[in-house]
């Protein structure tokens, strides 16, 4: 059956903070392709393999993050009854119209913000621009590609307190499938969830965090793992801020590097994925993640494995959190004052280690020291990513 309704993540918009230094990143050191400015100052671009105008949008500002992500739709008569249904969810705000043009090349939009406080956009129409290869005895690239050169972006991570209303409206609304999730304690509540419009392990991941509207990272596809080997090799050779990797995802089976660009937005490029059906979906639930008496905490590999920091099982060398990071914990043992505390978000003090990126935004591998004296347990993927977005 043909795909329809919403097709696929049309555009990412991010906040960056000096326009010339990010365009060179984007283009030199990531490999896109740069198709138009406007006359507010916004640098619109594409990886080389997509077809419509542009998928990423660069606008300078104070604080870097993401405006908004874009989703293209299969037709103008969808994207007016997606907006009319959108309007009667009630699960959705501050909806408007974006006239046509206000993106190059780009029809009318409609522009709403979801439960965890992120804004989205849904279009019918963009113009093709093409790959710059004949669609008649085609080569297997064009000339003139450079730096990582993805085929495509992908999809959006984000962070969010209404977890459940976003998942709901994405179902319910959008027709998206739940893939993946990620379910702690014995109640299984939901902390990521992994959403696809397609046949790919997903389109937007978004994590439960007590935060409104927190950008974690856009991603990018490769061919293969050894093009994430060689985006390795230019993140050190063109001194990038390497965040984690070249590793290994368990959800989505992805194949990934992450790194951050001159304002400290996080990207991906990742390889690899399957066809997912929407008749099942993969859960990551809670294990048993107890302070190790010797390292803080430890993880078992398969969720280390799963949320992209290799074979784990300890804390990793290099990384380590931010003293004072407020982070979501569960605190464990039968004392009254621990059952009193409960699901409180209390700041843990973390000891020691070193922030690899200067911005001090880091995956959270080096464990604080106070949280095994408490007795505390920490929810997985925020385990992972306490402070791993921006504003």
């Amino acid at each position: 059956m043909a795909i329809n309704g919403v097709l696929r993540p049309g555009h990412v918009a991010i906040r960056v903070r000096e326009m010339d230094p990010a365009v060179r990143h984007y283009t030199e050191v990531l490999g896109l392709i740069e198709t138009a400015r406007d006359a507010q100052g916004r640098v619109f671009l594409k990886a080389w393999d997509e077809h419509d105008h542009h998928s990423v949008v660069l606008r300078e500002a104070a604080d870097p993050g993401m405006d908004y992500m874009g989703w293209r739709v299969d037709s103008i008569a969808t994207l007016k009854k997606l907006a009319a249904d959108l309007e009667a969810s009630g699960l959705v705000s501050e909806m408007k119209w974006i006239p046509a043009g206000e993106h190059p090349m780009t029809g009318e939009r409609f522009r709403f913000g979801i439960p965890t406080g992120h804004v989205m956009e849904l279009f019918a129409e963009k113009e093709k621009v093409g790959n710059g290869m004949p669609l008649t005895n085609p080569d297997a690239w064009p000339d003139g590609l450079r730096g990582m050169a993805p085929s495509r972006f992908d999809h959006c991570l984000l962070y969010g307190d209404d977890l459940d209303g976003s998942v709901r409206l994405f179902i319910d609304v959008l027709g998206f499938a739940l893939t993946e999730q990620v379910v702690a304690g014995p109640e299984k509540l939901m902390i990521g969830a992994f959403l696809t419009c397609s046949t790919k392990p997903h389109d937007v991941a978004f994590i439960r965090q007590p935060v409104k509207g927190k950008f974690h990272h856009a991603s990018f596809v490769l061919d293969n793992w050894g093009d994430v080997l060689k985006a390795a090799d230019i993140i050190a050779k063109k001194n990038v801020p390497l965040d984690i990797g070249p590793t290994r995802h368990g959800i989505t089976r992805g194949e990934t590097i992450y790194f951050f660009d001159p304002s400290g937005n996080r990207n991906e490029v990742f390889s690899g994925g399957y066809i997912q059906s929407s008749t099942t979906t993969a859960s990551l639930t809670r294990n048993s993640y107890r302070c190790s008496p010797d390292r803080g905490f430890a993880l078992p590999s398969s969720l280390c494995l799963a949320l992209g920091h290799g074979r784990g099982g300890a804390s990793t060398p290099g990384f380590a959190a931010k003293a004072e990071w407020p982070l979501w914990v569960q605190l464990k043992g039968p004392s009254p004052e621990r059952a009193a505390m409960r699901r409180k978000r209390i700041p843990i003090a973390a000891g020691g280690g070193r922030i690899r990126h200067p911005s001090d935004r880091s995956h959270l591998l080096g464990f604080p020291k106070t949280a095994k004296a408490l007795g505390l347990s920490v929810l997985p993927p925020l385990l992972a990513h306490a402070d791993g977005f921006i504003e």
